[in-house]
């Protein structure tokens, strides 16, 4: 069938991903997730044996304290909130790589760009919660976040159209922090993961589950199909957030390509709305050159009033955008509060920094 789609795009008919890509995922995936959603909640098992068969879980699901519930109200019933960031400066985009090449392993590829946005936004979001504690609590602090990042594969087939269609695997991973885990060695090992054959098959695998869901027959009451069946009731439960957040990544566009007769794009953003379920955070970013600048927009989206914290939305806010311009500065125009970027700061590091920088966040 893969064959017969891609000799068919060059015409007017777009076909479903499924139909271009193998999504199916592999028996062994298949039977972890099984284990996982399935048999694994229905065993009559004492609590720390469940606990311990099932693994790290990511917060907001794990609280950071077994007194508190991150999320104190249902998701769905608040309203979403959404921060755009535009962020620029003449070498922006070019200081961020240059400082990701200077921090490259020995031997392997330097940090993608948004492998190293994707830990300044870890490096943000644990601070904002860590804010709390006391400073010599922060090197033993440590919290599990599960991320996912959507993967494009149009490039990975030739003759797909460059707009419509939703040619997309998901990528999931979890991450244990540590105060002491150093920035770079955190951001570099994203992103070897990411870009492994073994992380791109799992992205399918992961998307590919979605055709499993089962749906219903009859007349429903509350939901239109199984589909809805299983998000909705997810987003009513008392978990309704399995993952910190998502970085959905658009790269750069060329935006003086985008002009015509007496008009011109000189400024580019976009966001999704923030959907009451699966990541408790979602984040955009997109990239493009202007007027001699290097821009990066950054949109930050989530329902503030579910969570225990209410001012946790706008204190991640604060720390991503302190970051991204932190990291992206040049020596002339670093501050003397900022961190020295030729070093390789903690996670504790980068949140003492935050907590003097931002007070008031």
């Amino acid at each position: 069938r893969s064959t017969q789609a891609k000799t068919l795009f060059p015409y007017t008919t777009l076909f479903r991903s499924d139909v271009v890509f193998d999504f199916k995922p592999s028996v062994r995936y298949m039977l972890g997730m099984v284990w996982k959603e399935l048999l694994l909640p229905k065993l009559p098992l004492p609590s720390k044996l469940a606990t311990k068969l099932r693994g790290p879980v990511s917060w907001p699901e794990a609280p950071v304290s077994a007194q508190t519930n991150e999320v104190g109200r249902c998701p769905k019933g608040c309203a979403p909130a959404l921060d755009t960031m535009l962020v620029s400066a003449p070498q922006l985009i070019t200081n961020l790589k240059q400082l990701a090449h200077a921090h490259n392993p020995a031997e392997g590829k330097p940090a993608t760009l948004h492998a190293v946005l994707h830990t300044l936004a870890l490096a943000a979001l644990y601070a904002a919660i860590a804010r709390p504690l006391e400073a010599h609590a922060l090197g033993e602090f440590d919290m599990v976040f599960r991320t996912g990042t959507p993967i494009s594969l149009r490039t990975d087939a030739p003759g797909l159209p460059e707009v419509s269609g939703n040619y997309v695997s998901s990528y999931t991973c979890k991450t244990t922090l540590r105060g002491g885990v150093p920035f770079w060695t955190e951001a570099n090992r994203f992103s070897a993961k990411l870009a492994s054959p073994r992380g791109r098959n799992k992205a399918k695998h992961h998307m590919g589950m979605l055709a499993y869901i089962p749906d219903f027959e009859g007349d429903p009451e509350a939901y239109a199909n199984g589909w809805e069946k299983f998000f909705g009731s997810r987003m009513e439960s008392s978990t309704p957030f399995d993952a910190a957040f998502t970085v959905s990544n658009l790269g750069m566009i060329d935006l003086s390509t985008l002009h015509g007769q007496g008009w011109k794009v000189t400024d580019a953003s976009w966001a999704q709305s923030h959907t009451p379920q699966g990541e408790a955070f979602g984040i955009d970013v997109l990239g493009y050159n202007t007027s001699g600048q290097q821009c990066l927009s950054i949109g930050l989206s989530s329902r503030p009033s579910a969570f225990q914290d209410k001012a946790l939305h706008n204190r991640f806010v604060s720390y991503l955008n302190h970051l991204v311009r932190a990291f992206a500065s040049t020596p002339e125009h670093e501050k003397q509060q900022d961190l020295d970027l030729d070093s390789n700061p903690s996670f504790a590091d980068i949140a003492l920094l935050l907590y003097s920088a931002l007070p008031n966040a």
